[in-house]
């Protein structure tokens, strides 16, 4: 069937009588509450009204543009312009009722993502594609080589390690997985609750930190894993505030303990 020209539909009515329901069911509801606020606030707002088949990328980059200079931040923007990628590609699927082959969105440049390091610079790119050998592994080391100093230096000192050697062999995905759970259990945690939230069972979960269950049945009081991660990066890096783990003094020449030139 071929729909006329007069018949394309607007943007904002392909983008709530058909995209919108698939996303809602592929989303979680938190992101769908998140992702439908944006969509509602920055894409339907100003496009809403258009033929989706009649928006070309001019249109798309002065909308961009618009949202910049309301002030609406970087993570929005990509968010925005993430959604309406998503609704042309569902509309290039029915070219035969919305008159979309292409997808316009797919030419816009994104805002940079930009996160900030523990000493308050923003990552590039080159940190993002080589996390693991530039940040993780050399961030390990340093605690290998620094930690009997470390362990000196905290309140009971007794109760920490004597030695670390072997700890940057290991993969962030272990030492992020397995460093939550041992602060959740500390903190209290029922081990049903952080089964739930690790994806197996109270069994395997038992048998995996039977050390430390046994050693946290034996402490008096419970930990706040909040301040037990801002206390270890203050200690780590001494220019952190130890109550939030925020920079105290600006140093944009360091990341993690090293130089970044």
């Amino acid at each position: 069937m071929t729909v006329r020209a007069e018949n394309k539909p607007s943007l904002a009515a392909f983008a709530t009588e058909v995209w919108a329901p698939r996303a809602k069911r592929r989303l979680a509801p938190k992101t769908w509450e998140r992702d439908s606020l944006v969509l509602r606030k920055h894409v339907l707002r100003r496009l809403g009204d258009a033929a989706i088949a009649d928006l070309d990328v001019e249109d798309l980059a002065l909308w961009q543009e618009e949202l910049e200079r309301a002030g609406v931040g970087d993570p929005t923007i990509i968010k925005a312009i993430s959604i309406l990628s998503g609704i042309f590609r569902e509309a290039c699927r029915r070219p035969r009722s919305t008159w979309v082959s292409l997808n316009p969105v797919s030419l816009l440049e994104k805002p940079p993502a930009r996160r900030r390091t523990p000493a308050g610079t923003h990552w590039v790119e080159t940190d993002w594609r080589n996390y693991r050998s530039r940040h993780f592994i050399p961030a390990l080391e340093r605690v290998e080589a620094e930690w009997e100093g470390w362990s000196g230096a905290l309140e009971d000192a007794k109760a920490t390690r004597e030695s670390v050697r072997g700890l940057a062999a290991t993969r962030p995905y272990d030492l992020g997985r397995h460093t939550h759970s041992a602060l959740m259990l500390a903190s209290g945690m029922s081990l049903q609750r952080l089964a739930r939230i690790q994806g197996h069972s109270i069994r395997v979960l038992d048998q995996a930190y039977a050390e430390e269950l046994h050693e946290f049945k034996e402490r008096p009081a419970r930990i706040d894993p909040v301040a037990e991660i801002c206390s270890a990066r203050a200690l780590a890096w001494p220019g952190l505030d130890p109550s939030t783990g925020t920079p105290l003094r600006e140093e944009p020449g360091i990341l993690y303990g090293r130089d970044r030139t």
